[in-house]
């Protein structure tokens, strides 16, 4: 969203391991890094710093987004 690269750069010149970073223009993308780079015992979480209204009405459609994805990931390993 907006903020992304300022959060990217923040939690670069915090520390964070930068492959462990990504500025992602969509939800969805942001979902994917995140899964594609999990360790076994990660646990992802929908826990959002800022509105998202560039890309969701509102919190709830933004948390039924992340639910749908989910449940595609769970399908998927069934």
């Amino acid at each position: 969203g907006e903020v992304g690269e300022e959060y990217y750069r923040i939690l670069k010149e915090k520390g964070f391991s930068p492959e462990r970073l990504a500025a992602c223009g969509r939800f969805d993308d942001a979902f994917s890094f995140v899964y594609d780079n999990r360790e076994s015992a990660d646990v992802i979480l929908l826990c959002p710093a800022c509105t998202s209204y560039g890309e969701f009405h509102d919190y709830r459609e933004r948390g039924e987004r992340f639910k749908k994805l989910v449940e595609n990931i769970t399908k998927q390993r069934n």
